[in-house]
């Protein structure tokens, strides 16, 4: 079971990590008061939405796992 977990771990390690800093950059993106930075947000959200109507890095974090193994 311990060499499972390592595999686990290495395998999952930059997507979690990729996913944490972005989780972390859209946490400063969603609080930011009303004005003229918030407005600029709203315009890329929405830019962003109509060009990536259904959002397929919603379920990015699984990605890594469905892939077949590419070794021990």
């Amino acid at each position: 079971m311990p060499a499972a977990l390592d595999r686990y771990v290495r395998r999952r390690l930059a997507t979690a990590t990729r996913m944490q800093a972005g989780a972390a950059r859209a946490g400063e993106d969603f609080h930011l008061p009303d004005g003229p930075q918030a407005e600029a947000r709203n315009a890329r959200m929405a830019a962003y939405a109509a060009e990536h109507r259904f959002l397929p890095q919603a379920t990015g974090w699984a990605v890594d796992v469905l892939d077949e193994p590419a070794g021990p």
